[in-house]
Order: C-alpha cells, then structure tokens, then sequence
C-alpha cells in the first residue's frame, strides 16, 4: 500500500510541475505575441511616416526646381 501512497505522491508533484511549467509558457508565451502585435504596429506607423516624409521631400524638390 505504501507504494501505491508514494507513486500517487510522485504523480502528483510531476502532474502540478506539468501544470506550472504549462502555466509559466502559456503566460510568456502570451507576453512575445503582445510585444509582437506591438512592434508590427511600431513598423507600420514607421512605414506611413516614411511614405508621408517621402511625399513631402519630392513636393519640396518639385517646388524648388
């Protein structure tokens, strides 16, 4: 019976360090897709204020000549 008691002791400590584990990537998991989602936003706004900047130097350049 002890051993019963034991392996059932051992199979709940692995199953709660699954369940951690499982918890801890799950949530920074969820941490690299936000910052992610954010640096995809950061490229788009640089990429209009490019296009916006590149606009205006080629109005300047044409009013200049």
């Amino acid at each position: 019976m002890e051993s019963l008691t034991e392996h059932g002791a051992v199979a709940a400590v692995a199953g709660g360090a699954f369940f951690t584990i499982g918890w801890i990537v799950k949530k920074f998991t969820g941490r690299i897709a936000d910052e992610l989602k954010q640096l995809r936003r950061d490229i788009n706004d640089l990429e209009k204020q490019t296009i916006k900047t590149t606009a205006e130097l080629r109005v300047r350049r044409q009013s200049d000549e």
